[in-house]
């Protein structure tokens, strides 16, 4: 790995500057599985807002939802999903 600033988050890490996408409150790094040396995506939602703003709530738990159920060999899987207080990350 670079000599670069990662975050970590339990078993899997990504560079802060390896974005595969950045929109307002949702960002998608490139990562690693620290334990497999698997690569994975990370998408980052900021949650911060989630109890003043319904709809952040409800479009993360809808999403969340509907990439569970899907099964398919050419749509990706989720992984893992972690929740912090500010931010909540789907591995996949």
């Amino acid at each position: 790995m670079k000599n670069e600033l990662r975050k970590k988050v339990e078993h899997y890490s990504y560079g802060l500057n390896d974005h595969l996408d950045l929109t307002k409150r949702t960002n998608i790094f490139r990562g690693i599985n620290e334990s497999t040396e698997e690569k994975v995506a990370i998408k980052v939602v900021d949650i911060r807002h989630k109890d003043t703003d319904p709809a952040i709530r409800d479009h993360l738990s809808i999403e969340i939802e509907a990439i569970k159920k899907v099964i398919h060999p050419n749509v990706i899987h989720v992984l893992d999903i972690y929740s912090t207080v500010n931010n909540c990350y789907i591995i996949t």
